[in-house]
């Protein structure tokens, strides 16, 4: 069965063409949902949230071929995992996270770093950091966008962004210097 096909069926109320809707992309939304909350159950929350509003909003997804209907699922998923952070004041908007970090190094070449790892680094930021980090990398929002998303100002979005970026190179750093051993 194609992918438009299931959607089809999936806006019909077919259970077993929702069943495996879920099934093909609750990996990729509870690994989206990750990025946001670093605890899985909270996570597991937010992806029941967020197929809730996919069945019950199949019917205004435009299908617009391969990848649509999941980009679509990430922006509900990454959306539910959101509002769920700060129904449960998980996020903070302004951190201190104090480490002595060389703004002037270049960055490093992930490309020898494992996504698992690479993940791990960014689920280990602080809450506010790597909320901003996601939305801006995965979700492609602006500092503004995010700003007004989070209800901090652009330069809050911005430096938070900055710090981020600067101690997952210093983590990928220490793993690329670790791994040469």
């Amino acid at each position: 069965m194609t992918e438009e096909h299931l959607i089809k069926q999936a806006r019909k109320g077919n259970g077993e063409a929702q069943r495996q809707l879920y099934e093909c992309y609750g990996g990729f939304a509870l690994a989206t949902a990750m990025r946001y909350l670093a605890d899985r159950s909270l996570a597991g929350d937010a992806v029941q949230e967020a197929f809730i509003k996919v069945f019950t909003h199949l019917d205004r997804f435009d299908y617009r071929g391969n990848n649509s209907l999941r980009a679509w699922i990430g922006r509900i998923v990454a959306h539910e995992s959101l509002s769920l952070m700060r129904r449960n004041s998980h996020y903070v908007p302004m951190e201190q996270f104090a480490e002595d970090l060389d703004e002037n190094e270049p960055p490093p070449d992930v490309g020898h770093v494992p996504p698992d790892i690479l993940q791990k680094f960014i689920r280990e930021l602080p809450q506010g950091y790597r909320t901003v980090f996601c939305l801006y990398v995965f979700e492609e929002m602006t500092h503004r966008e995010i700003g007004e998303t989070l209800g901090i100002s652009i330069n809050t979005s911005a430096s938070q962004y900055m710090r981020a970026r600067q101690v997952l190179e210093k983590r990928i750093r220490e793993y690329i210097k670790q791994q040469e051993r």
